[in-house]
């Protein structure tokens, strides 16, 4: 299974924060150079070449957050569509936001989201990457 904003072993330290564009890639090492993000759903490498935010088939989950504040309606805008599991208040929010209209916001307190297990989190030796863009609302 994979659980986005809490930690997965120790389920009393949840995220508070905001993420966007949340997406897992494998088979593929897509920031191998120094990058600079952007506002427009894509990133430009140092190099100047520009890379959308897209879903093929080594894009094994892309979730967006481009919808109405305080929608609960998470989807994986992937190809393949996984079921994704809102637990607690995970919303769509327009407090923060970098690429839409709005960032999924977890306020620290119970709020996660849960995908069921499969093979496609199995990175074994194979290249992989985890990329999204986040706001951190909490203290230490």
């Amino acid at each position: 299974m994979l659980h986005i904003g809490v930690q997965r072993y120790n389920y009393n330290h949840y995220f508070n924060g905001r993420l966007d564009a949340i997406r897992i890639s494998k088979g593929i090492a897509r920031w191998s150079s120094n990058f600079t993000p952007e506002n427009a759903g894509h990133f430009e490498t140092a190099s100047g070449s520009v890379v959308t935010i897209g879903s093929g088939a080594d894009t094994k989950l892309l979730i967006q957050s481009n919808n109405t504040d305080g929608s609960k309606n998470i989807e994986d805008t992937s190809i393949f569509g996984k079921e994704v599991t809102v637990n607690g208040d995970v919303q769509h929010s327009t407090g923060a936001n970098k690429l839409g209209n709005t960032s999924l916001y977890f306020d620290g307190t119970g709020d996660y989201l849960h995908l069921n297990d499969s093979a496609d989190w199995d990175f074994g030796s194979g290249d992989f990457t985890i990329d999204f863009w986040y706001k951190d609302d909490g203290t230490v």
